[in-house]
């Protein structure tokens, strides 16, 4: 009698469970995602130069107007505050009055003057889910004059001079 009960009760549990409709739950929970970002600008184009040519005393630069474009890529949105020129070169000055960037300096004994007016600017690729997002692209042309009829200085029958000058970004 035993073994039928526990039979039956066996049976009648199996039953049980196999008629009752199994139910599927899901439960869910948020977190949050964070990123600190410090915005900044790197050189994105290598040394340029601004070549005048020759010079032959007290006559004129062979190129009289060279130009020089320096570039920077920059966090996309971020707006550097100043963009200056140097005046670490000997007999360097350098001005900003708007959006126009200006500095003279002396090199082999003659004058010249710089001009850099306003900035191009590229707006870099959004993220997506596949893509990381591009830079933005600042792009600046340095515009170089040399007056002509300069007596220059050298104690040899020719030099070739070289200055290095710098564009300043502030962030």
């Amino acid at each position: 009698m035993k073994k039928v009960i526990n039979s039956t009760l066996g049976l009648l549990t199996a039953t049980i469970f196999l008629n009752t409709p199994l139910q599927a739950a899901t439960v869910g929970n948020s977190f949050n995602v964070l990123v600190n970002l410090t915005s900044t600008c790197i050189i994105d184009s290598t040394t340029n130069t601004l070549n005048f040519g020759t010079y032959t005393a007290f006559g004129s630069a062979s190129t009289s107007t060279p130009t020089a474009a320096i570039s920077f890529k920059c966090t996309q949105g971020f707006v550097p505050s100043s963009v200056v020129l140097d005046t670490t070169a000997p007999l360097a000055i350098a001005a900003a009055a708007g959006l126009t960037t200006t500095g003279t300096g002396v090199i082999a004994g003659l004058r010249y003057t710089l001009t850099m007016a306003g900035v191009v600017s590229t707006t870099g690729s959004a993220a997506t889910t596949t893509a990381g997002s591009g830079a933005d692209i600042k792009s600046y042309t340095i515009s170089g004059n040399m007056v002509s009829g300069q007596a220059g200085l050298s104690s040899t029958a020719t030099v070739a001079a070289t200055q290095t000058r710098t564009l300043t970004l502030t962030f």
